[in-house]
């Protein structure tokens, strides 16, 4: 949804995309504000490299973050509880830091 908003809205100073899809290499162009993007660690064949090289060639200033190890547990147990509230955290002081600086 992020990426979509940056490629279609050229006014948006700043988006944060989790994971979803890229755009196309030709609407890389169209993007203007800052991006912050968080990747998957343990990923591997990511679209989003390209994506990458693209921003860098059109001047888009980006920010990756690539998540360390499994990044998903896959049952609901207190400790999964326990780890989601703290990468939210994390993770939303990184955001609020990027939009601000941005």
């Amino acid at each position: 949804m992020a990426n979509n908003l940056a490629v279609n809205i050229p006014s948006l100073k700043a988006a944060v995309s989790f994971y979803g899809r890229q755009p196309i290499a030709e609407d890389v162009v169209k993007i203007k504000g800052a991006l912050q993007l968080h990747y998957g660690g343990l990923r591997t064949g990511n679209a989003g490299f390209l994506h990458l090289r693209k921003l860098e060639e059109n001047n888009v200033v980006y920010e990756s973050i690539f998540m360390k190890g499994p990044i998903m547990l896959f049952t609901m147990t207190p400790l999964r509880q326990d780890i989601m509230k703290l990468l939210r955290n994390l993770r939303g002081n990184e955001r609020l830091n990027f939009l601000i600086n941005t």
